[in-house]
């Protein structure tokens, strides 16, 4: 009686894992992911969908013709991603991009995160301008010059890890970032340009 009794109590046991394990599998989403690529010679635009949510995300991936010489952004590098702009969340540059170009990822205003990579050396003037859902943003060691208004109207943004190499502080490059709370200044820096940190109403502290 008591043998059958623990047999019974067994099987319902393997019954209710099997069934809390199906459940689990069942609760996590299936995310499906749609490849468009934009061929710019040496330079190439991805873009991946996520078929669930509509949500995209950015990767640029640069390939020198030779380990050095660095590829700089054409001007109009933000046409390859045009139909894409409301719902790129994350941006990717890959090593060997030397330059992103002026405007290369302004009004994306769903772009949450970016990551850049060694060997940046130049962001030119409104590279992520208005993309206010932007929240951090960390520039790699490499990064010496950075223009005016890279930042500008990015209003999520709460923290900016600059470069120990920067140089100088382009104007308005922080204007309007209302959320920003500190930032700490290398002792590199020689300029700050006009209206860097221009209605930065949340700014407590600026660390040189």
């Amino acid at each position: 009686m008591k043998k059958g009794l623990f047999l019974l109590l067994a099987i319902l046991a393997m019954v209710l894992m099997l069934t809390v394990s199906v459940s689990a599998e069942e609760a996590v989403p299936v995310e499906e992911w749609q490849l468009v690529s934009s061929n710019m010679g040496t330079m190439t635009a991805y873009i991946f969908e996520n078929s669930e949510n509509g949500e995209c995300r950015l990767e640029i991936v640069s390939v020198p013709t030779r380990p050095t010489s660095p590829i700089t952004m054409p001007n109009n590098v933000n046409s390859n991603w045009a139909e894409y702009r409301d719902r790129i969340t994350s941006v990717f540059v890959s090593e060997g991009t030397y330059t992103i170009s002026s405007n290369a990822f302004a009004d994306l205003t769903a772009l949450k995160s970016v990551e850049l990579s060694e060997g940046l050396v130049r962001i030119d003037g409104n590279a992520f301008a208005n993309c206010k859902s932007l929240v951090e943003v960390r520039f790699p060691s490499t990064v010496t010059t950075a223009n005016g208004g890279t930042f500008k109207n990015c209003t999520s943004l709460v923290s900016v890890e600059l470069s120990e190499g920067l140089t100088s502080i382009g104007a308005n490059m922080f204007q309007g970032c209302s959320a920003l709370k500190s930032i700490n200044i290398s002792d590199k820096v020689t300029s700050i340009g006009n209206y860097a940190f221009s209605g930065c109403t949340s700014l407590g502290s600026v660390t040189i």
